[in-house]
């Protein structure tokens, strides 16, 4: 049988081994990530268009006043967008009813003397958190209680008198989840998670205490719906970026780089993208910043973007600063996966150090920048009530 011989002109780059790495360049392998002055202008630009966002769309919420059968809602365009849905007569309102009304659970207690009321319960049941709800829930569902936390800051349990349905105990997650879902899109909402720890830091009835500071905030319609809002100018913001990059990295691939190149490629876009993030990241948060202390808002809590903050920390979390002799600014963990570049184990152990005593300290001011201006703000009010005593 006679076979076809067929040849094809190899080139030298096609004939490289995958994972061989002579063709890339010192500042490659070194790890030299510094922004230019398009990179910088860029991830600046994303800041102000955050920054925009958060301050005519975000706004200040405040809940105006809430009577029987709607509300009057002010201070964020998109909030206030938010929660006109499912309050009307569509399917949507009507599926939520529904939950409502099957779905009742025992620790959806909202009079207590000297625990919680109507505007408050669900701010202080863990059950309606939604980062710690479900243990909480499924725990109250199962006992017939209700766990809450009262005005003087204590975790207490309430053991319920009215019968629910037993099968309720054996699909407590189900019916945790429905009554969570009903109450999304009433009056006061869900509260943002995790901001049932803030009812920890009590003082009694003192209002300058973190814990009546967050419960008006979460009354003023600070709630899990103004988290998605907060969340906008974030996406947007991290969006101009990954365009941006996806722009500038795509003219620099081709189908013939091998798997050292491809992944050093990447590895080299993501340093950028943290680095440009750290630039908008800090653009943003000042936004917010002066939101805060300027007119009108002049110290109102609300004002504050929990979403811009907490994602400026975990950027910063990705970022690492030089402290070695290779310029290396990207931190192996962020990747979340193997660098396999092709590089020799030394010549990784030397060329990513990064100082994680520094990392450390930046992140956790940032994730706690927002508290600490609670407590100086809750120290201001107490300082303002003794002096006019």
């Amino acid at each position: 049988m006679n076979a076809l011989l067929i040849t094809w002109p190899v080139t030298e780059k096609e004939s490289m081994p995958l994972t061989d790495t002579k063709d890339l360049s010192d500042s490659d392998l070194k790890g030299d990530f510094s922004l230019s002055a398009i990179d910088t202008v860029t991830a600046i630009a994303a800041g102000v268009v955050a920054s925009v966002i958060d301050i005519v769309f975000v706004g200040t919420p405040e809940v105006v006043k809430i009577y029987k059968g709607g509300e009057n809602f002010d201070g964020s365009r998109l909030t206030a967008l938010l929660r006109s849905i499912g309050n009307g007569e569509d399917k949507l309102s009507e599926m939520l009813k529904w939950l409502s009304h099957k779905c009742t659970v025992p620790y959806d207690l909202s009079l207590k003397k000297g625990a919680v009321i109507p505007n408050n319960h669900r701010l202080r049941n863990p059950g309606h958190d939604p980062m710690f709800g479900l243990l909480f829930a499924i725990a109250d569902i199962i006992l017939g209680t209700t766990t809450l936390i009262d005005n003087e800051g204590n975790l207490r349990i309430v053991v319920r008198d009215k019968e629910y349905p037993p099968q309720e105990k054996y699909l407590s997650v189900i019916y945790y989840l429905g009554h969570l879902l009903s109450d999304v899109c009433t009056s006061r909402g869900l509260p943002i998670p995790g901001f049932l720890m803030t009812q920890f830091f009590t003082t009694g009835d003192d209002s300058s205490s973190i814990a009546r500071i967050a419960e008006q905030m979460y009354k003023d319609g600070y709630d899990s719906r103004h988290m998605i809002s907060m969340s906008t100018p974030v996406v947007i913001k991290n969006l101009i970026t990954d365009t941006y990059l996806n722009l500038v990295f795509e003219d620099e691939s081709s189908q013939f780089d091998s798997i050292a190149e491809k992944e050093i490629r990447n590895n080299k876009r993501t340093a950028y993208k943290y680095r440009m993030s750290l630039v908008s990241d800090a653009v943003s948060c000042g936004g917010n910043a002066m939101k805060f202390f300027l007119p009108p808002t002049m110290g109102n809590m609300t004002a504050l973007n929990l979403s811009e903050w907490s994602n400026s920390g975990e950027d910063i979390e990705c970022m690492t600063f030089n402290t070695g002799d290779n310029k290396t600014d990207l931190s192996i963990a962020c990747l979340g996966e193997t660098w396999e570049m092709g590089c020799t184990t030394e010549s990784m152990d030397r060329g990513y150090d990064y100082d994680t005593v520094t990392l450390v300290i930046l992140t956790i001011l940032l994730l706690i920048l927002p508290i600490l201006i609670m407590l100086l703000y809750a120290a201001y009010e107490n300082y303002q009530i003794v002096s006019a005593h």
